[in-house]
C-alpha cells in the first residue's frame, strides 16, 4: 500500500508539473499494483484529458465509476465535460444528472448543469441550478456574475444589475463585468448611468472593442452623435489592428 501512495502522490506531482509522460509512467505502475482501484482510474483519466485523449479519458473515467459508483460525481462530471465540449449535450446532461444524483452537495455540478440548461435556452432551470450553486458555495464570483448574465437573457435587468453590482463588490476592477453592468442599464433605459459604467471599462480596458460598440450604440440611443462618432472612429482603429 505504501508504494501504491507513492507512485498516486508522483503522479499527482508529474500531472501538476505538465509532465504527462511521467504521469503516465507513475499511474501505469500503480495500476500494475492495484487493477481495480477508482483513485488510479481517476487520474489515469485526468492525464487522458490532459493529453486531449478524449476517448480513452471517457473509458477510464467510467472505469473509476464502475469501481466506486457511491463516490463518482467527480469522474462523472468529468465525463460530462468531454460530452458537452464535443457538442453532445444530451449526453452531458444525463451524465451531469446522474453526478448529481451521487452527490447533490457538489457546487461544481450544479454550475454545469446551468451552463446545460443555458445552451438548451431552458433559462429558468439554468437559474435554479445556478442559485443552487451559489447556495453551496457562496463565495464563487463567477457564478454570481453568470447569474447576471443569465438574468439579462430573461429580461429581467434588475435582477441583473443586483448580481452584477455583487460580483463587483469582490472583483471592482473587472472589466468584463462593469462593462455588462453598464449594457443592463442602458436596457433598463438608464442610459446615462450606462455610459457612465461602459467609459469605466474602457479606461481599464482601452482596447475592449465590444465596449467601445456599446459606447457608440448607447450615445446613438441618447442622440449624442458627436461622441457616437468617435467611438466608430475608434471602433475601425482597433479592427485595423486586429486584422
Amino acid at each position: 500500500m505504501e508504494k501504491l501512495t507513492e507512485l498516486l502522490d508522483n503522479t499527482v506531482h508529474a500531472i501538476n508539473q505538465k509532465d504527462l509522460k511521467t504521469a503516465k509512467e507513475m499511474i501505469n505502475k500503480a495500476l500494475e499494483l492495484e487493477p481495480d482501484y477508482d483513485l488510479a482510474w481517476y487520474l489515469l483519466g485526468e492525464i487522458h484529458m490532459l493529453s486531449k485523449e478524449l476517448d480513452e479519458a471517457i473509458t477510464a473515467y467510467k472505469r473509476a465509476v464502475e469501481l466506486k459508483p457511491e463516490n463518482a460525481d467527480k469522474a462523472l462530471l468529468k465525463i460530462g465535460i468531454i460530452y458537452f465540449g464535443s457538442g453532445k449535450i444530451e449526453e452531458a446532461l444525463t451524465t451531469y444528472l446522474q453526478a448529481k444524483e451521487v452527490n447533490p452537495k457538489n457546487p461544481d455540478i450544479w454550475v454545469y448543469l446551468g451552463a446545460i440548461y443555458v445552451e438548451k435556452q431552458e433559462l429558468e432551470k439554468a437559474l435554479e441550478c445556478l442559485l443552487e450553486a451559489l447556495k453551496l458555495n457562496p463565495d464563487d464570483v463567477k457564478v454570481v456574475r453568470t447569474l447576471g448574465a443569465v438574468y439579462e437573457l430573461t429580461g429581467d435587468y434588475k435582477k441583473a444589475i443586483k448580481y452584477y453590482k455583487e460580483t463587483l463588490e469582490k472583483t471592482p476592477e473587472d472589466h468584463i463585468t462593469i462593462y455588462t453592468l453598464g449594457c443592463a442599464y442602458v436596457n433598463t433605459k438608464e442610459e446615462k448611468l450606462g455610459i457612465e459604467f461602459i467609459r469605466k471599462s474602457l479606461e481599464i480596458q482601452p482596447d475592449f472593442l465590444s465596449g467601445w460598440e456599446a459606447l457608440e450604440a448607447s450615445y446613438e440611443i441618447v442622440g449624442n452623435k458627436e461622441e457616437a462618432a468617435k467611438c466608430k472612429k475608434k471602433i475601425e482603429e482597433l479592427k485595423n489592428i486586429q486584422n
